[in-house]
């Protein structure tokens, strides 16, 4: 064997070796481009729900009048059963009202029982 044969032989096995270097470097991009573009589709499949769940402004103003009108209604109803309440309290006598009242129906109950 001449030195020739030997540098092609060389030459020959550095070739195949760099050859299938750059075709496991090549997979591995192909394979990394894949992945990439199916984390791509998945994040934008996120923002595209997060997106489209926030609530419009007619939705908002529309629930934001029927809390409105509850509150309204719930005001409403304090305020007819703080009347009632009040009217009642303002029938009732005070304390010392209440006191000589029941003094002088013990005075009629003892005079009764004396006669």
């Amino acid at each position: 064997m001449d030195i020739q044969m030997l540098i092609n032989i060389a030459m020959a096995l550095t070739g195949a070796m760099g050859g299938a270097i750059i075709k496991a470097l090549w997979d591995g991009l192909t394979e990394l481009r894949i992945s990439d573009k199916l984390l791509v589709d998945r994040v934008h499949g996120i923002e595209t729900l997060v997106a489209g769940t926030y609530i419009k402004r007619d939705e908002f103003n529309r629930g934001m009048d029927l809390l409105s009108d509850k509150l309204d209604n719930i005001n409403n109803n304090l305020n007819i059963r703080f009347d009632g309440i009040n009217a009642k309290l303002e029938s009732k006598m005070d304390r010392g009202d209440c006191r000589e009242m029941h003094a002088r129906y013990n005075e009629g109950l003892s005079e009764r029982r004396q006669s």
